[in-house]
């Protein structure tokens, strides 16, 4: 089983393409010297821990509603 599905919990079938699609969004951005803007804080903090060169803004959503 691959390194990076532990990181998230473990396996967890079916998000291995909007991984991948972060991923990707996170290098190209990288290589074009700009930063991400992001909710998804859990997969692009990761990836900023593995390549800290990447540039990052993260957010949370103030919502009044209760979950």
């Amino acid at each position: 089983m691959p390194a990076w599905r532990f990181a998230w919990g473990g396996y967890q079938p079916g998000k291995e393409r909007k991984l991948l699609n972060d991923a990707l969004i996170f290098l190209q951005a990288y290589e074009n010297g700009q930063a991400v803007l992001s909710g998804n804080i859990r997969d692009f903090d990761f990836f900023n821990q593995l390549l800290p060169e990447g540039r990052i803004i993260l957010y949370r959503r103030n919502d009044p509603r209760p979950h």
